[in-house]
């Protein structure tokens, strides 16, 4: 009997295919999840997951909380 292969939805798509997960989709629909209103926001933005890079920059001064 052959083995049967395990199929991954995330990873079973043509490459030419347009990427579903985009960082602005994934953020978009936190954003939604948690009931939040649009904002604007600057073009570049850094997922921090374990937050030490925001720890850091708030820190030193560099970031500061952003009222919205």
């Amino acid at each position: 009997m052959a083995p049967t292969r395990l199929r991954i939805p995330l990873l079973d798509h043509e490459l030419s295919e347009t990427p579903v997960f985009t960082a602005a989709n994934l953020l978009e629909g936190a954003r939604i999840r948690k009931g939040l209103s649009k904002v604007s926001v600057l073009a570049g933005c850094l997922l921090d997951f374990d937050e030490k890079l925001v720890q850091h920059l708030a820190a030193t001064g560099t970031a500061v909380e952003d009222s919205a």
